[in-house]
């Protein structure tokens, strides 16, 4: 009898120690699961913040180039004439649409400069920076209305000075998508 006894306790402790065993291996286990799947959780947020940023980013920039290429179509266009007083009015009615265009489409800048900041990206929201500082260069040309257009040097300092910003913003972005995503 006494060794029934024994068995009996004994087979308990097996069956409690083995529960308690597998009790903290399924917490271990649970606890790794979770915290991978936290982080692909925060890898996927920050993707879809990156690519919406860039999205948003890449509408901006080619609203300006728009823009350029209108300026500098009408500047080259109006070089070898006299432009009458009717002449500039039609030619500043012409370049305010775009430029209300891209007044009114100056949340893709807002949008993306936001999501950028919010993913702590500081060189890419200084390259929008950057760029936002060309657009209000070209603008001026409308906003003076001095009757005046960009001269071709401008154009292309212009052009050297602020098109290459584009690239590094888009090096930069694939740098930061490649790190964190």
């Amino acid at each position: 009898m006494p060794t029934e006894w024994v068995d009996i306790v004994d087979t308990a402790v097996k069956i409690g120690l083995g529960g308690l065993v597998s009790g903290i291996a399924t917490y271990h286990v649970t606890k790794l699961k979770n915290r991978s799947d936290d982080a692909a959780a925060r890898k996927e947020v920050i993707r879809s913040l990156l690519l919406e940023a860039v999205k948003h980013a890449d509408e901006y920039f080619d609203f300006v180039y728009d823009y350029y290429s209108k300026l500098e179509s009408v500047s080259r266009n109006s070089q070898s004439i006299e432009l009458s007083d009717k002449d500039w009015d039609d030619l500043y009615e012409y370049l305010d649409e775009h430029s209300e265009f891209c007044q009114n489409n100056k949340s893709s800048f807002s949008l993306a400069e936001s999501r950028l900041q919010l993913l702590g990206l500081k060189d890419p929201c200084d390259y929008l920076s950057k760029f936002q500082r060309g657009e209000a260069e070209l603008m001026m040309f409308v906003i003076k209305r001095d009757k005046t257009l960009p001269d071709e040097q401008f154009l292309v300092e212009w052009a050297e000075k602020y098109v290459p910003i584009k690239t590094s913003f888009q090096k930069a972005t694939s740098d930061a998508f490649f790190k964190n995503c």
